[in-house]
């Protein structure tokens, strides 16, 4: 499956057999008061890795495929992944050392 059929069929995961798991550790992680911020650095690079310059654009079209879809918990998750691929985010990648 590429990322085009992925961002435009709704879902809202680049691996839907694992999604639940991720999702459910880091919004687990957030309730019981842990920064996930280091895993959202860590999935950011890997993003980035995978899909180049058009990770942020990929990014936003799956955070906005969790909002259209209702899944808070990922359009939480997609939002933290494309603030740190975004160039204007002072939370930026390229921000962090």
């Amino acid at each position: 499956m590429t990322m085009e059929n992925i961002v435009s069929n709704g879902t809202t995961s680049i691996t839907p057999s694992d999604k639940r798991s991720m999702t459910n550790l880091l919004v687990d992680l957030k309730k019981m008061g842990i920064d996930p911020q280091p895993y959202f650095i860590l999935a950011a690079r890997e993003f980035e890795n995978i899909y180049g310059e058009n990770a942020a654009e990929n990014a936003t079209r799956l955070h906005a495929n969790a909002i259209n879809s209702g899944n808070d918990d990922d359009a939480y998750i997609w939002h933290q992944i494309f603030t740190l691929l975004s160039d204007n985010s002072p939370n930026s990648l390229r921000n962090i050392h």
